[in-house]
C-alpha cells in the first residue's frame, strides 16, 4: 500500500472513531453504565482492529 492511500485510510479511521465517540456527550454529568462501557470498548476494539489491518497492509 502506498503512503497516500495509507494516510487516507488512517484519516478515515480517525474520523469514523470521532463520529462514534459523539454518542457520549462531553458535558454529561451522568455516570457511565456498564452498557456505555461495553459500547465504548466495542468501538475501540473495532478501531484498533482496523488500525492493525491498515498497518499490516502497509507492510506487505
Amino acid at each position: 500500500m502506498k503512503k497516500p492511500e495509507c494516510s487516507a485510510q488512517l484519516a478515515q479511521l480517525v474520523e469514523n472513531y470521532r463520529k462514534d465517540m459523539a454518542i457520549f456527550e462531553d458535558d454529561s454529568t451522568q455516570p457511565a453504565t456498564v452498557a456505555d462501557l461495553s459500547r465504548l470498548s466495542t468501538m475501540t476494539f473495532y478501531a484498533i482492529s482496523e488500525l492493525a489491518k491498515i498497518i499490516e497492509e502497509a507492510l506487505d
